[in-house]
């Protein structure tokens, strides 16, 4: 195998797959006081006296139990250079620690400095109890308290904990923020390069994303041309449908956000992040996880261990889309807030906050276990291409496993759904809300010999377009 093309399908398995993690059982070790700096204004010289925080990869493949959260005394704030206190210092975020679950969070950044600001943050939780991934963006511009330091944007906690010599450095100081402020605990990070995501991707050849509303916004001529001359630059548009990416358009359709903002650019990270999970699924590559695990030091920095990767193949290998949870920090918990600097931030609401990572880090509800035993074939009855699968992913955020078939024509103008089951516990009815469908195009006619338990037809009047943010489960 080429090593580029190992490289690439170990990338695609351990980053968005593999970072749907593992069931290693417990957690990293909770932060103690003696575990933080005093906070210091100069960023002065690590002590070599003091312990990282969190965990720290392991050498064997003995798995380390870890104990119960204890409480934990956090530092003072530091209220100096560089900036403002914007909002009071809120207490501890009540910790959601289920020992069964491990969480990985997903760390993206240009890198073009010593130290760099980490402009994706996504958090990626494996429940192994319930077969569940969940992912979960976290705007840059979230106002978080960043431990030892300040009030600032939760993307400033890597570059600060690389400047102040935190113990552990960036990724420990990430971590502990992420607890403060969510109460996530997080076992593995993974820092990923944007030339380095473009680079593998090209070497893929195509990324093949399932675009479900057309996105319009600025974007290079040429990729080599001159960012910063305003000539370089004119709109495009990425149309509704499975669209193949390369490297560079993947990393555009990822980042951009001049004509949108940073929460839709949250859900295109995850319709990439979906995307490449259903492609490494198809080509097999996660089974290939333990033998490409040497590939990731050249790709990623992370404390992901070989032994964490041992766990992971055969825990993730048969979990499909349906299976992925999708959750975002959006404008209905952000109150948008302008710094005395021009700087837009999100001040949280803490009670909405809260509320919203306990459910997304807690068990799912009982109607995903059974939206998980329905089966949803769907045909795409018009002329459009891409429709079935377009429709396919819209089951999938919403629980619903679901298979393509052919249609037996191609001119309906109506969409139908049938559901050939003798017993309803109400998925028929969600599917009609979830696709508009007329209450005279709906039947009821049980039928056992099928190897699917409900049919839906696209016709005419079928609009791709949803957002993922209003199907959170």
């Amino acid at each position: 195998m080429p090593k580029t093309h190992s490289r690439l399908i170990f990338f695609l398995s351990m980053i968005l797959a593999l970072s749907l993690a593992c069931s290693l059982s417990g957690r990293g070790q909770n932060p103690t006081l003696e575990n933080f700096p005093t906070p210091n204004p100069l960023f002065g010289t690590p002590d070599p006296n003091r312990t990282p925080s969190g965990p720290t990869p392991t050498a064997t493949l003995t798995p380390t139990p870890w104990p119960t959260p204890t409480p934990v005394n956090w530092p003072k704030p530091y209220f100096g250079t560089p900036g403002p206190l914007i909002t009071p210092v809120p207490d501890p975020a009540p910790v959601q620690h289920n020992p069964e679950d491990f969480n990985v969070v997903l760390l993206g950044s240009d890198r073009r400095d010593v130290t760099f600001a980490t402009d994706v943050i996504l958090v990626v939780s494996f429940q192994p109890k319930y077969n569940t991934v969940t992912l979960l963006s976290i705007p840059r511009t979230t106002v978080a308290y960043i431990p030892g330091w300040q009030m600032e944007k939760v993307n400033k906690a890597y570059q600060h904990g690389q400047e102040s010599y935190y113990p552990g450095l960036g990724p420990a100081l990430v971590k502990d923020t992420l607890l403060y402020n969510f109460g996530i605990e997080i076992d593995r990070y993974m820092l990923v390069d944007f030339g380095q995501f473009e680079e593998i991707i090209n070497s893929l050849g195509r990324l093949e994303v399932p675009v479900v509303c057309p996105y319009t916004d600025y974007r290079l001529i040429a990729p080599h041309l001159d960012p910063e001359d305003a000539d370089n630059w004119s709109l495009y548009t990425v149309p509704s449908g499975v669209v193949e990416m390369d490297g560079e358009l993947a990393l555009w359709y990822a980042r951009s956000r001049l004509k949108s903002n940073d929460f839709d650019r949250n859900r295109r990270q995850q319709e990439i992040i979906r995307a490449i999970y259903s492609q490494a699924l198809r080509f097999g590559w996660i089974k290939q996880i333990p033998t490409l695990y040497g590939q990731l030091s050249s790709s990623v920095v992370t404390d992901f261990t070989l032994f964490d990767a041992l766990k992971l193949a055969p825990q993730i290998a048969y979990l499909d889309s349906a299976h992925i949870r999708s959750y975002y920090l959006a404008n209905n918990v952000l109150t948008r807030w302008t710094n005395p600097y021009g700087q837009v931030m999100h001040v949280p609401n803490l009670p909405a906050v809260y509320a919203l990572v306990a459910e997304a880090m807690g068990p799912p509800p009982v109607e995903d276990e059974q939206r998980q035993e329905v089966v949803v074939e769907v045909w795409n009855g018009t002329s459009t291409a891409d429709l079935d699968q377009l429709a396919a992913e819209r089951l999938n955020y919403a629980g619903y496993i679901s298979q393509i078939g052919a249609a037996d024509r191609a001119d309906y103008t109506e969409t139908r759904l049938f559901d050939f089951r003798s017993e309803d516990h109400g998925q028929a009815a969600e599917l009609q809300a979830l696709f508009g469908i007329q209450p005279e195009f709906f039947a009821s006619v049980p039928d056992d010999s099928l190897p699917y338990d409900l049919l839906l037809i696209l016709g005419d009047d079928f609009d791709p377009c949803f957002d993922p943010r209003e199907l959170e489960r």
